[in-house]
């Protein structure tokens, strides 16, 4: 899975569970600030990448996130689990 198209993923998600237009989550969109992200919402987004096996730890998350970071975060775990052994 490439880095696209985990932010694609990304970006469906928070569309999803933000409920907003998924033209407007870009990679630049912030989770607090442009998304109003609470600890619940970011656990669901969590929760979410996990079913497809992209894992991030909650200390990586920070309130200056952007989609994007998380994208890169999804991929990194991605990598990793792909790479090992």
């Amino acid at each position: 899975m490439s880095e696209e198209d985990i932010l694609r993923l990304v970006r469906r998600y928070c569309a999803e569970i933000y409920v907003v237009d998924p033209a407007t989550v870009t990679p630049r969109t912030t989770l607090v600030d442009d998304l109003e992200s609470d600890s619940m919402s970011l656990l669901e987004l969590r929760a979410a990448l996990g079913g497809h096996g992209l894992d991030i730890d909650p200390s990586d998350f920070t309130m200056e996130m952007t989609v994007g970071d998380v994208a890169r975060l999804a991929h990194r775990s991605y990598l990793a689990r792909h790479t090992a052994g």
